[in-house]
């Protein structure tokens, strides 16, 4: 089938969306500014669950429908988006210093796993280009070593380099990390998966609210959870919040934002990022665990 949507102005683009599809607004400025600002196609994906069918066949905004109703979710999933990477930025360090700890501890310093150095080695001369620790490393040590010990190499790797070291690292040592972490090694694979896939989609401010997510994160035997979908955005906050409980002294005050954001947005519904009644009687929420 070939695409058939056309370009269209900002004004066009204002009429179609209020006298075409029925959307209440008071400002018509501020609708122009989102739209020149956000673009059309970002905000379409925050009114689309707003839209109902006409009698004709058309989607329309379901009546009542405001600007300003469509603008506070999309602010909710902003919000939400910069809490969950600040969570994530804080577990991925922490990750970056255990793997490396517990890998040079069992392997040495420079005891990579052969199936990992290929992809290793191009971060390594990626990272020749602007850190200056390896250029410090490669010109001072490079004759010997084809790549920097763990503990700098975690520091130029990708997420995605992490999650492969990680699968190929010694039983030992992902039993190690896992531990670190309170649950089994492949609870924690699943969730270095997890974290990848939640840490780009917040990078590219990709939306969080209303999104069923491609990664699914499992839920520990010990979680007793019955009846919750484990692909909504819920689960990925109660992996993120067990994580930083286990971390360090970050997980309180980052639920505590989180709970402000849910009570400053309780007109926006949380069922559409997963969040079950009696949600803070549940593990890891209840800190029962």
């Amino acid at each position: 089938m070939k695409y058939a949507k056309k370009w269209i102005s900002i004004d066009d683009q204002v009429d179609l969306l209020t006298r075409g599809k029925g959307l209440g607004c008071n400002n018509v400025d501020d609708l122009k500014r989102s739209l020149e600002t956000i673009g059309y196609y970002r905000l379409s994906a925050y009114w689309f669950p707003y839209k109902t069918s006409s009698g004709d066949g058309k989607t329309v905004f379901r009546e009542g429908t405001t600007f300003d109703e469509i603008m506070r979710t999309y602010e909710f999933d902003r919000r939400l988006r910069l809490l969950m990477f600040e969570a994530v930025a804080r577990i991925e360090v922490f990750l970056r210093s255990r793997l490396a700890y517990f890998a040079a501890k069992e392997d040495g310093a420079f005891g990579y796993p052969d199936s990992a150095r290929t992809k290793l080695s191009r971060e390594y001369s990626a990272a020749k280009k602007s850190e200056q620790y390896i250029k410090h490393f490669a010109n001072t040590y490079g004759d010997e070593h084809d790549l920097p010990p763990y503990w700098m190499m975690v520091e130029c790797a990708t997420m995605g380099t992490l999650e492969l070291l990680f699968s190929k690292v010694s039983p030992s040592t992902r039993t190690a990390v896992a531990s670190d972490l309170g649950v089994k090694v492949p609870v924690f694979k699943n969730w270095l998966s997890v974290l990848r896939v939640t840490k780009n989609a917040c990078c590219h401010h990709s939306r969080v609210w209303n999104r069923e997510w491609g990664v699914c994160p499992k839920i520990p035997n010990a979680w007793s959870w019955s009846g919750v979908a484990n692909g909504r955005t819920f689960a990925v906050l109660s992996v993120i919040y067990h994580l930083l409980a286990r971390i360090g002294d970050a997980a309180e005050p980052w639920r505590g934002e989180l709970e402000s954001l849910f009570e400053d947005f309780r007109d926006i519904g949380l069922d559409k990022v997963g969040v079950p009644s009696g949600w803070r009687d549940m593990t890891p929420w209840s800190r029962s665990e």
